[in-house]
């Protein structure tokens, strides 16, 4: 299995996130106290954008399919839209390996032409997604159904191609779906349904014949299974009934699962049998040679897709990577932003420091002149004192002179 292709690398800005959290928050205390909480407040809410879960919508692969009541697309414009999605710039960073197929169900109508198809249980989480798998005939088809395509004559594909359907003719095209002309009205419908809801995805008359359970941790993942279902349908893109049909497509492709991963365990919960109408086999099984060719080119596809991935990530004029070198670009700016406001408000604490420092100082010039001011108030007026003693002792002197004499 071929490894999955990095992304492009975390901006600046995101490495620097990522290295807040953990790390002590140092608070001086010179700083006035609204500076302080405005910079505790920036930490919290950087933590909490780093302890979020990612904003991407867990069906966010789910969302190319069609709307009804379930999802719908052919198994090829559904490999093309995963392929875009990780190839966005809004989407690139999404997990591959996030949806893991841990089961691979086969399921057959118990009426009818006992119409088979996979089921497979792809979980992300806490979260179940019903893949179903099948193929059908274009209605343009029907005329086909008994002649191989490589017996086809010129004439008969001439006459098919000149009696075009009407559905094809006049509904809108969907464009993650492969553009039907006339001359491909006769392959076969490869197409996948998805839900949340078993029963949405089958009916009372499908009965399970047989379940190959993945070990825990193990399974493909969601764009493996996309790529295998790609593969099956490009080994035989036409309708045959007694070869490529809807037992052959489920077949192959649920060998060649087995063969992508290989611990599992495969439990039979039916009697009935797997390509065959009642008791009669109404297919050609696929032989071990063709399921081996499946997962050959399988491998060459996985590795081409996982390639175009990390080209596209990596090439200079994508669209990724131009907007990568916008956010570090960004993030470099606001870097260099917060510098600047950082030895600005250094600039302006050293300042407030300094004329505190002046305010200290002369503060304490002015006590001190107080203080001497005060000493030698004190001091004049202790000289005030004795000077007004000895004017009374000289007085009362005086007076006791003229009373004698």
């Amino acid at each position: 299995m071929a490894e999955q292709p990095p992304i492009a690398a975390p901006s600046t800005q995101e490495q620097n996130e990522m290295s807040t959290y953990g790390r002590g928050l140092w608070i001086s205390y010179k700083v006035d106290i609204r500076t302080r909480l405005r910079s505790l407040l920036h930490s919290v809410a950087r933590f909490l954008r780093i302890m979020s879960p990612s904003s991407h919508d867990p069906l966010e692969e789910f969302k190319i399919l069609k709307r009804r009541k379930t999802g719908f697309a052919s198994v090829e414009g559904f490999y093309t839209s995963l392929l875009n999605l990780y190839k966005s710039a809004a989407t690139c960073r999404i997990d591959h390996n996030r949806w893991k197929v841990t089961k691979i169900s086969t399921f057959k109508s118990t009426h009818g032409v006992q119409h088979e198809s996979l089921l497979a249980d792809v979980v992300c989480g806490e979260v179940t997604v019903y893949l179903r798998f099948e193929r059908k005939l274009h209605k343009s088809r029907v005329g086909k159904l008994f002649s191989n395509r490589s017996k086809a004559t010129p004439k008969a594909q001439t006459s098919d191609e000149s009696d075009p359907s009407s559905d094809n003719a006049t509904s809108p095209h969907d464009p993650t779906e492969p553009f039907v002309t006339r001359s491909l009205s006769k392959y076969a419908s490869d197409e996948m349904t998805y839900s949340t809801i078993l029963k949405r995805v089958t009916s009372g008359d499908d009965e399970c014949v047989d379940v190959v359970q993945f070990a825990e941790g193990k399974g493909l993942t969601l764009p493996q299974i996309a790529v295998l279902a790609y593969c099956v349908n490009s080994m035989g893109p036409d309708y045959s009934l007694v070869e490529e049909n809807c037992y052959w497509f489920a077949f192959v492709m649920g060998e060649t699962a087995k063969l992508i991963e290989t611990d599992f365990t495969l439990e039979k919960t039916s009697r009935r049998k797997r390509g065959s109408w009642g008791s009669l086999l109404t297919t050609a099984k696929p032989t071990d040679e063709l399921i081996e060719k499946a997962k050959f080119l399988y491998n060459k596809k996985w590795d081409a897709f996982n390639k175009d991935i990390y080209d596209s990530i990596n090439n200079e004029n994508s669209e990724i990577y131009q907007e990568e070198r916008r956010k570090r670009e960004e993030a470099e700016r606001l870097a260099a932003e917060r510098e600047k406001q950082g030895k600005e408000e250094r600039r302006k604490r050293e300042e407030a420091e300094r004329l505190a420092a002046e305010r200290e100082k002369q503060g304490k010039e002015e006590r001190r002149k107080r203080e001497e001011a005060e000493r030698l108030a004190a001091e004049k007026e202790e000289e005030n004192k004795a000077l007004r003693a000895q004017v009374a002792a000289f007085l009362a002197a005086n007076g006791a002179n003229s009373s004698s004499s």
